[in-house]
């Protein structure tokens, strides 16, 4: 079902279209005549999305000033490693791309805040 020779370190972002980017096997699927019954399963669950890793961490100091005022920092950051999710794969055998990987998706996020309590 895989592609033998696709490879997630190869992947091609800017060609969509490039062999190394192929997924799903294409020699295995193909349309049958008009009015006649596939062989085809009504799912296949070799075929599968790629998993997603990702680490969000997030940091906080408390600061007393006076015994009446209350300062608090924080930093949050998502996607800390900023881990590329490869996504979107063309699932319908007439397109001209089927089996493909079309997109990337996943950044790096980071948010600071500051808060004053009195």
């Amino acid at each position: 079902m895989v592609s033998a020779t696709f490879s997630k370190e190869n992947f091609n972002f800017a060609d969509t279209n490039s062999a190394s980017n192929t997924y799903i096997n294409k020699s295995l699927f193909s349309d049958p005549a008009p009015y006649t019954l596939g062989t085809a399963a009504h799912y296949y669950t070799q075929a599968r999305g790629f998993g997603v890793i990702n680490e969000d961490i997030g940091l906080q100091k408390n600061h007393v000033i006076a015994e009446k005022y209350r300062v608090q920092i924080r930093a949050e950051f998502l996607n800390l490693f900023n881990r590329s999710i490869l996504g979107g794969i063309v699932t319908d055998f007439r397109a001209r791309n089927f089996g493909q990987v079309t997109s990337v998706t996943g950044f790096r996020s980071v948010q600071l805040g500051a808060r004053l309590d009195f």
